[in-house]
């Protein structure tokens, strides 16, 4: 079955992570952010938002001996961005898009239609637990750094500036 593409994603077979990979899927899948990891019998998935924890995640893998590029293809590590594909040519992906659940690769030996997804989290995980209370000085501190950055910092350096092309003009 195909899995599920979201944003950035690290594709690997499961052969290669089971040759490779110390203590083989089921370390790989707490390895790295695991509530986007979901798996097909081909190929398994790792989601990201953004490329620098696929960088991190990436380089931890080749850190245990998983290559990503060799010869300008992927070799065990694919990157796909949900946009733009492959980030280099893969040979043991395929690519589709679903009418009902969107973009999705699976491995070029693959036929099923089924589409792999995230396991889902209980939402009482995510607003029960006694550290995830919402703190207003803290939020409003956040407030106050982001109007300093974007606001005032940037009205301090231009004014100057402004206030010489006017005399100039």
């Amino acid at each position: 079955m195909p899995v599920m593409i979201e944003y950035i994603n690290v594709i690997v077979t499961r052969k290669v992570l089971e040759e490779k990979f110390p203590g083989g899927i089921a370390a790989y899948e707490h390895s790295g952010p695991y509530l986007t990891f979901c798996s097909d019998r081909y190929i398994t998935r790792v989601g990201f938002m953004g490329p620098q924890g696929v960088h991190w995640f990436v380089r931890t893998l080749e850190s245990k001996g998983l290559r990503y590029i060799r010869c300008g293809r992927s070799e065990d590590i694919a990157v796909v961005d949900r946009l733009f594909g492959p980030s280099v040519p893969c040979d043991w992906l395929k690519s589709g898009d679903d009418p009902d659940d969107g973009p999705f690769v699976a491995h070029i030996e693959d036929d099923s239609r089924i589409i792999a997804k995230p396991k889902p989290i209980p939402l009482e995980e995510h607003t029960d637990h006694p550290d995830h209370k919402f703190d207003l000085g803290l939020a409003l501190r956040y407030l106050e750094i982001l109007l300093i950055s974007y606001v005032v910092l940037p009205l301090v350096v231009l004014t100057p500036f402004l206030f010489l092309q006017w005399l100039l003009t």
